[in-house]
């Protein structure tokens, strides 16, 4: 086990002689008992947007039923724009454009949108959709 902090950009992966001391596994309550510490999933997955950069987000859906649908405009930083844009749905994930107009890098928590494949919920465009 390594403090959050530790310089390495993913996850770890269990050992086999970590888990044979975790007395049990909860998925239900979202964590590990260890010799008696509960130990929290941690399922928050950040990224950070380099200033004054575009790129392409993953966003991950809670509606897996949705093919396709419109991401409004999310609020997570002042200088960071995502959302306004009609995506289709890959594998539980929906790719789009997020936009850092700031000065300096910007650390987000990557949020889950709801995905709707309502076209009537949908904003209308001078195209008709």
């Amino acid at each position: 086990v390594v403090s959050d902090d530790f310089p390495i950009p993913q996850d770890g992966i269990l050992g086999s002689d970590f888990l044979w001391d975790a007395s049990k596994i909860d998925f239900s309550e979202r964590r590990v008992m260890w010799q008696g510490e509960a130990i929290s999933f941690d399922d928050q997955e950040t990224i950070t947007i380099p200033a004054r950069s575009r790129t392409t987000l993953a966003l991950r859906i809670s509606n897996p039923e949705a093919k396709e649908g419109y991401v409004p405009r999310i609020h997570v930083h002042e200088n960071v724009f995502l959302g306004e844009a009609f995506v289709t749905n890959r594998e539980g994930k929906v790719y789009i454009g997020i936009v850092n107009v700031g000065e300096s890098d910007c650390k987000i928590t990557v949020p889950v949108h709801s995905g709707t494949d309502d076209p009537k919920s949908w904003p209308k465009t001078k195209y008709g959709m």
